[in-house]
């Protein structure tokens, strides 16, 4: 069979992120095709009208693969295609990639590398073995409450556990040695979904976000910096509310820097994104919480851009290393804007769940001189969920000023106050809301039905 084009793997590019790196390639090689391919056909109809791939890129080819059929798929477009590489964007299709990285045997990064960054014990185990001042003590892979039990004498005073493969602030629990068994033992089976964890001494201090690239030499470059300030909410202690950008005149900034890039360098990735995460414990200093080999969530590549007055394209430094081993040129730093600014995402905390059926001043929120852009903008007849990590949020926003940190701080308080969700109360406008819900869901539903009914089913 004659092989068709160039193309490049993309796997479920239902976000802003996909769409934004495939305009980047089109823009750098027209002959170099995304081959979509989707994992679960029915949030592909879902998704239809807002992520239209075809629509988008008249380029672009896909195709649905159900679970069992990656073989299948990979065989069959190996045959019919010049598959050159594969952007895999997001956390999600990262366990996939490296399974498609070996069997392609596509040239990026070794496979094992990559799985390494899927594995929290795994990769703070590396780090640990190979240079101890960056890790002082280890971590201590969990897969049960009775592993626990077996160490629980030997645990620091502090400590944390989280899942092994877990993202987005999902399931961390914050203990310590006068923490009854029961509730660990509880933690344990609402984490029932897991596998593997990891547990890990609590760390004391500031936290930070570094958002950087390793290029195809191995060098690391660090793009922006921007400091957590969580709060407590709903029973968690880490609930996201405001992320700042840290300028790089501030003294906490070239140490953060140095001990990022000896982290990424030890890792040996190549020719990708990173998004770590450190915190500057009081006696410790820069200690690593975790690291992702991908770009920050929450838009937060599209917040890098912004306080570098967007001279530099953090997608486009991105979608060259995916796919080209060639050296990307200059990246057009403008850290002295990110001096004069004040940046900040702004995450809204829902302390209840059920839908969203009034929306109060959002459209004096958005007139707002200081507003850039909802990162996640509310809707009426949304559903929201009591916020506990970075899936359950109910809105978010990016905002930004020349007039200072605190004048932005007055800014988010204000906003606080004033963007409200469904206050006042409205038992009528609220059951309408839910009715109109259902009602939208059962259309959908018999609309699935039937596209699936007369679909030609895969593969391929």
């Amino acid at each position: 069979m004659t092989r068709r084009g160039r193309y490049f793997l993309i796997q479920d590019p239902y976000h802003p992120y996909a769409y934004e790196f495939i305009k980047r390639i089109n823009k750098k090689d027209p002959d170099l095709r995304p081959l979509a391919f989707y994992s679960n056909p029915r949030l592909k109809f879902y998704f239809r009208k807002s992520y239209n791939l075809k629509k988008s890129f008249s380029n672009a080819v896909e195709y649905d693969v159900p679970p069992g059929a990656i073989d299948q798929f990979l065989q069959y477009g190996q045959d019919k295609y010049e598959i050159v590489g594969i952007l895999p964007w997001n956390e999600q299709v990262l366990d996939l990639s490296v399974y498609i990285l070996k069997e392609l045997n596509l040239p990026w990064n070794e496979p094992k590398t990559i799985s390494l960054f899927r594995d929290k014990y795994r990769f703070k185990d590396m780090l640990y073995r190979s240079n101890k001042a960056l890790l002082p003590s280890p971590s201590r892979c969990l897969q049960s409450y009775n592993d626990y039990l077996k160490v629980k004498d030997e645990v620091a005073d502090r400590f944390v556990i989280k899942p092994n493969n877990g993202y987005s602030n999902q399931c961390i629990g914050f203990f310590d040695k006068s923490t009854p068994d029961k509730v660990i033992e509880s933690y344990f089976q609402s984490s029932s979904k897991y596998s593997d964890f990891t547990l890990e001494d609590f760390l004391e201090g500031e936290e930070f976000a570094i958002n950087g690239q390793v290029d195809e030499k191995g060098d690391v470059h660090i793009l922006s910096i921007f400091q957590y300030q969580r709060v407590l909410a709903n029973g968690r202690s880490n609930v996201y509310a405001e992320t700042w950008n840290l300028p790089d005149k501030d003294p906490r900034f070239a140490l953060l820097v140095e001990y990022a890039k000896q982290v990424m360098t030890t890792s040996k990735l190549v020719r990708c994104p990173f998004h770590m995460e450190i915190i500057d414990d009081v006696q410790l200093g820069p200690t690593l919480v975790e690291v992702g080999c991908r770009t920050g969530g929450g838009m937060l590549i599209t917040a890098t851009n912004d306080v570098h007055d967007n001279r530099l394209d953090a997608f486009d430094i991105a979608a060259h290393f995916y796919l080209f081993d060639t050296p990307y040129g200059k990246i057009d730093f403008n850290w002295d804007y990110g001096n004069e600014v004040s940046f900040l995402d702004l995450d809204g905390i829902s302390p209840a769940s059920g839908y969203i059926y009034r929306l109060r001043n959002k459209q004096a929120t958005e007139k707002r001189a200081e507003f850039v852009r909802w990162t996640s903008e509310p809707q009426i007849g949304q559903r929201v969920y009591k916020t506990v990590d970075l899936e359950t949020l109910p809105w978010a926003m990016h905002l930004k000023s020349k007039e200072g940190k605190e004048h932005l701080k007055r800014v988010a308080e204000s906003i606080r106050r004033e963007f409200i969700i469904n206050e006042p109360q409205n038992a009528v406008l609220k059951w309408m809301t839910i009715t109109r819900v259902y009602i939208k869901k059962l259309f959908e539903k018999v609309l699935w039905w039937g596209h699936r009914s007369f679909q030609k089913r895969s593969p391929f």
